[in-house]
């Protein structure tokens, strides 16, 4: 069991990360109730049930995943996914503070900056732009889900064990859908399709990587008995086995989308909030309707429907989805950065956390 160190650090208390009484500015928040424990404490439980449950229903109905493939994704345009992510903005006010007007229009220059960079990247080299998607975000879901700084592995060990696995495991398992969606990007972005000798590259390479993956959190798990830690020990064991049982036996574009929504999303949306879970407050987040994401939430809403009207002539659900990971990989080098410079002020004292 871990508590709660000298500087806030969020830390897991029996496997559940909760929040501490923070300074930010001369605001003081007062200590965590058991109740807002409880609501800390119910994504990390949720999430898995889930996605269980989600690969239940499939059994029984074994078309549903293969349906309904775009739904999460597209779901998580105006619930928890963009909305997580729209909070930056808000971020960067607390951790300059609000007198620091100067130093919050710098930074929010630079963020725009480097969503611009993105998108003439992703203009003129799609292929590229793709890669480098990937790459950020084999590295962001594996920091994302890295519930302890202090683990008993090195934490690069269990980020890239995480997110390789989250890649290259839906290529592996089920080239085919991933292919159209990755084909999809290409022509949204009218750049060349992958020819079928390509992508056989990729699915070998994928395969080869994705076992790599399995094995090293394997490792990851029998590191965690051997230093006796078995909260990390049961957690990693739990959420192993569900992530590969989801990406193995979902439609591969369903089961990405039902990861960043119900566990991505919903975990890092809900990790610093002092609200109860079922609060009005608390569900206006996770609509992105709340002062503070909606500066955010809606020029890109809107940005995404305007390019969605203007690029398709009939509903596309597969190019829908295309199409907002292009958005996602326009933003996330942006939103990655400013959480990177949080996370390390936050260690070093009372800065907000990650969001």
């Amino acid at each position: 069991m871990k508590s709660i160190n000298s500087t806030g650090e969020h830390l897991p208390l029996s496997g559940v990360v909760i929040s501490t009484p923070t300074c930010r500015g001369s605001q003081t928040f007062p200590p965590t109730s058991a109740r807002v424990i409880r609501s800390a404490a119910l994504p990390w439980i949720l999430s898995p049930l889930v996605l269980l449950l989600l690969c239940l229903v499939n059994g029984l109905w074994p078309e549903f995943s293969t349906i309904w493939s775009p739904v999460p994704f597209l779901i998580s345009l105006f619930v928890l996914g963009m909305p997580h992510g729209a909070s930056d903005f808000a971020q960067i006010g607390e951790f300059f503070g609000v007198d620091d007007r100067k130093n919050r229009i710098l930074f929010s220059f630079l963020y725009f900056l480097g969503m611009g960079l993105v998108l003439l990247v992703s203009l003129t080299a799609p292929g590229l732009s793709l890669i480098g998607f990937a790459v950020i975000s084999v590295w962001h879901f594996g920091r994302s889900d890295l519930y302890s700084p202090k683990l008993a592995v090195p934490p690069l060990f269990f980020i890239a064990s995480r997110g390789l696995l989250l890649l290259s495991l839906p290529i592996a398992a089920q080239p085919g859908p991933v292919q159209e969606l990755v084909n999809g990007w290409m022509s949204i972005l009218e750049g060349e399709v992958l020819s079928d000798l390509v992508w056989s590259r990729v699915i070998s390479t994928s395969t080869l990587i994705a076992g790599i993956s399995i094995t090293s959190s394997v490792l990851l798990i029998a590191l965690f008995g051997l230093h006796r830690d078995f909260v990390s020990f049961r957690r990693e064991l739990l959420e192993t086995a569900v992530l590969v049982l989801t990406l193995l036996f979902l439609d591969p574009v369903f089961a990405l989308g039902a990861y960043f929504l119900f566990w991505h999303s919903l975990r890092n949306l809900n990790f610093h909030s002092g609200r109860d879970i079922l609060s009005v407050s608390r569900i206006r987040e996770w609509c992105g309707l709340d002062r503070r994401r909606s500066i955010l939430f809606i020029p890109t809403l809107a940005a995404y429907i305007g390019a969605s009207l203007f690029l398709f002539d009939s509903w596309r659900p597969d190019l829908q989805v295309a199409l907002l990971l292009i958005f996602f990989a326009v933003v996330t080098p942006s939103h990655e950065i400013l959480q990177a410079i949080l996370q390390r002020s936050r260690r070093r004292g009372n800065r907000p956390a990650p969001d």
